[in-house]
């Protein structure tokens, strides 16, 4: 029981700094059991950019061998062709 000088404004200042104290110890609390989901990815977001890096590198060397196998197919009908001429 609150001192018998105790004001009804000073209760009232005293039960909502009481509340708030509780409210603010739930948010910590619960902030700690659930940690928001960019917790710790600045990592995880690096190596998955770097993996992308890798795999747009990896695509872009197949579309080279590609290109390549075409050429030397392109070469080799030419050749074939012209063999084919001269005979």
């Amino acid at each position: 029981m609150p001192p018998p000088f105790h004001t009804f404004e000073q209760s009232e200042r005293d039960r909502h700094r009481e509340i708030e104290r509780e409210r603010e110890r739930e948010e910590k609390n619960f902030k700690f059991r659930n940690p928001p989901p960019h917790f710790h990815t600045f990592e995880q977001s690096k190596r998955d950019r770097h993996r992308e890096i890798e795999r747009e590198r990896e695509r872009e060397r197949e579309r080279e061998r590609e290109r390549e196998k075409g050429e030397k197919g392109e070469k080799a009908r030419a050749a074939s062709e012209y063999i084919d001429t001269i005979q």
